[in-house]
């Protein structure tokens, strides 16, 4: 059964996020970008990933699922905010001056995944 939860999530939907977010993560070491930090909780809300590259923070925010429509419409307006915030506080955090918000998107069909990065997305 999947009427556990876990953060308010079905665990299973917890446990696919948790994935996405590993196979973004991996995606960034690849590419040679510092990761700090993973699921970071502050008073403004959460970011999935804080990455750092040059000057700048990378503030990610990880959706996924089975059809592209869907997982777009999750990157609302509300959700653009309070990372906006959020990246504002970890600036504090880190000591940078700069950072951006990246969305990615990871779409999962029948065992393979498609990773989509939108870079400066607010």
């Amino acid at each position: 059964m999947q009427s556990e939860t876990q953060k308010g999530l079905r665990i299973s939907t917890y446990k696919y996020g948790k994935k996405y977010e590993k196979l973004v993560v991996e995606f960034f070491q690849k590419k040679g970008v510092k990761v700090l930090e993973t699921n970071v909780f502050t008073v403004y809300g959460e970011a999935d990933i804080v990455c750092a590259e040059e000057d700048r923070l990378i503030i990610v925010e990880v959706k996924g699922g089975k059809r592209l429509e869907e997982i777009y419409e999750r990157f609302n307006r509300k959700k653009l905010q309070r990372l906006k915030l959020v990246g504002q506080f970890l600036c504090q955090k880190y000591s940078y001056k700069n950072f951006q918000i990246d969305g990615f998107i990871v779409v999962a069909t029948e065992g393979n995944a498609k990773i989509i990065q939108i870079k400066n997305i607010v």
